[in-house]
């Protein structure tokens, strides 16, 4: 491997996605805590409720940003469609279940505990969900490094024998 290992483009995928998984893990963390372990939900300081809301706001940016950042359209070309049609629905799914909508509509309805219910299942397809498209793209990327280092490995190794 030729150049710096520390390019702009490596800091700015690197933040990117730690700004998406910091936010997952304390989001997803408190769903699936609530949902298991606490027979109160939502009754949490002011500070945490905050610090909550920031990282579903976070979340959500940082998840169209990694869309544009991933260069995803002109590294899928032709299997664009599917990657970006399941983003999508995960995105409109989160706005529906994860934003103060589902629990607004949840207390109205006196059904708080079936929302954390549909929440909690849906961070479980998520987990599922999610590797899938990573793994997606990175096995249609046209021009993937990862896939020239290993054809380079690969007849490196042939030339060898």
């Amino acid at each position: 491997m030729s150049g710096p290992l520390l390019t702009q483009e490596f800091v700015i995928k690197y933040l990117g996605r730690l700004f998406h998984i910091a936010p997952v893990m304390f989001v997803s963390g408190k769903i699936i805590c609530d949902y298991l372990l606490s027979p109160t939900y939502g009754s949490y300081s002011t500070g945490l409720s905050v610090f909550f809301a920031l990282n579903g706001i976070l979340l959500i940016i940082s998840g169209f940003a990694n869309i544009y950042i991933l260069k995803a359209k002109e590294k899928l070309r032709n299997r664009f469609g599917v990657w970006v049609g399941l983003t999508h629905l995960k995105l409109l799914i989160s706005l529906i279940f994860f934003t103060p909508i589902a629990k607004f509509v949840g207390s109205k309805l006196e059904a708080e505990s079936t929302v954390l219910a549909i929440q909690f299942y849906i961070i479980v397809v998520f987990f599922i969900i999610s590797p899938f498209l990573r793994f997606y793209r990175e096995r249609y990327s046209v021009n993937l490094p990862a896939r020239n280092l290993q054809k380079t490995l690969v007849t490196n190794i042939e030339k060898r024998q």
